[in-house]
């Protein structure tokens, strides 16, 4: 199992501050991580809805993180 969701901050190099590109990506990688975590251990594996959620929570950590990003800066 590949996630790519990872890549998806290194698209916003040429639109956000290097602040925001660098909170995106902790963000993702830590959603990414923990949701991988909970789904091997709780759920044992991964399935169709799993990968749907996780996409799902990506884009609300990145979106959380961009906000957090502007309001420091």
């Amino acid at each position: 199992w590949v996630n790519l969701t990872f890549l998806r901050p290194f698209f916003c190099l040429f639109i956000f501050p290097s602040t925001m590109v660098a909170l995106s990506f902790m963000a993702t990688m830590i959603t990414v991580a923990l949701f991988s975590w909970f789904c091997m251990r709780i759920i044992g594996g991964y399935t169709g809805d799993t990968l749907g959620g996780v996409c799902e929570l990506t884009e609300t950590a990145v979106c959380v993180a961009v906000v957090y990003a502007k309001s420091i800066l």
